[in-house]
């Protein structure tokens, strides 16, 4: 098993239990108070864990050499395009956000400081920067981890496919 191959696998797993996490708290915040913005978080999010899902069958197929469903190779490709759409969007957002100045940074986070109940345990301004600007970088380690498992799992379609067709390769020259 090559590197990248191995590395399919394991990026997928990662993407599906990330993803699904996700959508569960997309879904629970639903519950508190409905929005739109929600929604659209649990539609890409939904979209990337089945993504990895279907990166997965394709990983399998090809270790094993079973077909995959009929379907599978026009979902991976829509709905990784979806993903790779929300990916790039992440990206953006968190790159954004890292690369914005300081008293931004502040006007953006002082509402949240405002709501939060006052007390021993409240967080600080300092704090309350620093727990954002960790997210940005942790939702921008996973934005990149969608876009190279896309990247990787339409490379690996393409061996699928061109395997199906009856296509030889050297065993090296794909992977």
């Amino acid at each position: 098993m090559t590197f990248k191959f191995g590395l399919l696998k394991v990026l997928s797993i990662i993407n599906l239990v990330v993803s699904s996490g996700l959508v569960l708290l997309a879904a629970l915040s639903l519950l508190m108070s409905v929005s739109p913005t929600g929604l659209v978080l649990i539609f890409f999010m939904g979209a990337a864990a089945i993504h990895s899902w279907l990166g997965l069958s394709l990983h399998r197929s090809l270790r094993t050499g079973e077909p995959l469903d009929e379907q599978k190779p026009t979902g991976l490709r829509v709905i990784g395009f979806i993903t790779a759409f929300a990916a790039f969007m992440c990206m953006a957002s968190c790159i954004t956000f890292l690369r914005a100045p300081e008293s931004l940074v502040r006007e953006a986070v002082q509402p949240m400081l405002d709501q939060q109940p006052k007390g021993p345990g409240a967080f600080t301004l300092g704090q309350l920067e620093q727990l954002v600007r960790g997210m940005a970088v942790a939702m921008l380690i996973y934005a990149i981890s969608l876009m190279v498992n896309y990247i990787m799992s339409m490379n690996f379609l393409q061996v699928y496919l061109h395997r199906r067709q009856g296509g030889q390769d050297n065993g090296d020259s794909l992977f």
